[in-house]
């Protein structure tokens, strides 16, 4: 009458006898050793998954998940990127504000007192700011000295650059035969040089002669010296108002004249 009904009355059949086809064998009745991946069980994991230390199991297998390298944190280890080779030069209210940038990806804040190489360790030692840069397009990543990291926006002009929105203008023009007109004396009051459109240089009462190449100047007054010669010239202006030679300001104390 119940065909599907348990066998309640037949407590005596032996497991595995042909009145219950569908009991496990006497064998399967023995306690079965704990596996991680049992053949009665397809969905758990292979053993090799399973590690004793993992106490989430929905949490991120890391074998499973290989690292991808991680960008450098810092830009300037890998070099300049593209090169800003030049000196520029930011006048206001405030100051004067200088950035200094190396074909091999040097920075400073200051113009240095020789021509390359360089010493930039003494530079440092002077007080002032060197450190490393890299410019990746519209990006420029500066490193100080003091090892901070400045991310900024830069802009790249023929006489300019805008970095973070300051309008910064090039100093490092190249004046090779050309002459100044005029006088200038240093900031720290050393001396003053007025030159002249024939070449002559006198300065303190000594006469001697100058002239202008590439980022320099050479100026003899009984024994040649070349440094470092920057301005504050503008594209279409005549004369500079200001001029950096070894690193020192000297200001125009005279009306100015035409470089010619």
């Amino acid at each position: 009458d119940e065909p599907f009904a348990a066998a309640r009355d037949t407590p005596s059949a032996a497991p595995g006898s042909p009145d219950e086809p569908f009991a496990a064998p006497e064998a399967a009745r023995d306690p079965p050793s704990p596996a991680p991946s049992a053949p009665d069980n397809p969905f758990a994991p292979p053993a090799a998954a399973l590690s004793p230390k993992r106490t989430d199991p929905f949490g991120p297998v890391t074998a499973a998940r290989p690292s991808a390298p991680a960008a450098p944190a810092d830009p300037t280890a890998a070099g300049p990127g593209e090169p800003l080779h030049g000196s520029y030069l930011r006048r206001d209210e405030g100051g004067e504000y200088w950035l200094i940038f190396t074909q091999g990806g040097t920075f400073s804040d200051s113009p240095p007192a020789s021509l390359p190489p360089v010493d930039w360790a003494a530079h440092a030692a002077a007080g002032h700011q060197v450190g490393r840069y890299h410019r990746s397009g519209e990006v420029l990543t500066i490193r100080g000295g003091d090892g901070q990291l400045h991310t900024l926006s830069i802009q790249q002009d023929v006489y300019t650059i805008t970095v973070d929105g300051q309008l910064c203008r090039m100093a490092d023009y190249d004046l090779s035969g050309r002459h100044l007109i005029g006088t200038w004396r240093a900031r720290d009051g050393s001396r003053s040089l007025h030159f002249e459109a024939d070449g002559g240089l006198s300065s303190g009462g000594t006469r001697g002669r100058y002239s202008l190449g590439p980022r320099a100047i050479t100026l003899d007054l009984g024994s040649p010296e070349r440094l470092p010669f920057l301005s504050d010239l503008k594209p279409h202006s005549r004369s500079p108002k200001v001029i950096y030679i070894g690193g020192l300001a000297y200001d125009r104390v005279d009306t100015p004249g035409d470089a010619t």
